[in-house]
């Protein structure tokens, strides 16, 4: 999946058109076991925010964390230039104009590995700061372990249809790296789980579904794990993969004193 999503990104960098099959819009729900996937508002999630091209394309998402700087994952910059992509804050869809801003700084993790997408995380940092309001608003990063049993509360980011919108899906219970390792051997999965990293629920795939870079947020509204999605998207059976923020943490502090 990852090798594909790189792919994507060569393709949207040098603004060719992608054509992209329209995902299911809407998920029932029958119990509390079962998960939410829904069209948001961008009121619902205000401090979401979309990397467009210059051709308005959603190439990545991302979370505002302080009003000049965004979290993100840092393969969206495997084949992009920061000269490529601008941040759109207060929009639901790419059809929104939203707050705009430029990057004037790109600051990837320094042990970062393309290939297997361990510290797969990334800062921003925007020209001028935002202007905070109704529809742009900064979140905390994690300000504790994930742990067995936690639930990522929402996860929020952008469905890859012709007419991007917002996608907000609810509770989700997160397997760590253990019982993340232990799955993938199972299904016979080859992809690397490595310590910067957790899972979610197989049951879920809204990693797989949804653009990299978006927020999985914790109980204490706290963005908690960046979306990566994952090879292991190519098997139904498995769940999608997240950066772990908890573990990102003195990365993060620098590159906002940077």
């Amino acid at each position: 999946m990852l090798v594909r999503q790189k792919t994507v990104l060569v393709f949207v960098c040098l603004v060719v058109a992608l054509a992209s099959a329209d995902i299911a819009r809407r998920h029932d729900i029958a119990s509390r076991d079962q998960f939410f996937q829904h069209l948001g508002k961008i009121k619902n999630a205000p401090f979401s925010v979309q990397l467009r091209n210059h051709s308005d394309y959603i190439v990545c998402a991302g979370t505002l964390i302080s009003p000049q700087h965004v979290l993100t994952a840092a393969h969206c910059f495997d084949e992009c230039k920061t000269s490529d992509l601008k941040v759109v804050a207060g929009a639901s869809s790419n059809t929104e104009a939203g707050v705009q801003r430029e990057i004037s700084q790109l600051f990837k993790h320094d042990e970062y590995n393309p290939s297997t997408f361990h510290n797969d995380v990334a800062v921003l940092k925007l020209d001028s700061p935002m202007e905070l309001s109704e529809t742009v608003e900064v979140i905390k990063v994690c300000s504790a372990p994930i742990a067995a049993k936690d639930e990522f509360q929402a996860v929020v980011g952008w469905l890859p249809t012709k007419q991007e919108h917002l996608s907000i899906t609810s509770k989700m219970p997160v397997m760590l790296q253990d019982e993340c390792i232990q799955d993938a051997k199972t299904e016979a999965i080859e992809v690397e789980i490595t310590n910067s990293m957790v899972c979610n629920d197989p049951r879920d795939r809204t990693a797989c579904s949804i653009v990299a870079g978006g927020a999985a947020m914790c109980a204490m509204r706290e963005v908690c794990g960046i979306v990566v999605g994952g090879s292991a998207c190519k098997n139904e059976k498995f769940s999608g993969v997240y950066t772990n923020v908890y573990e990102m943490r003195d990365f993060i502090e620098k590159s906002l004193k940077a």
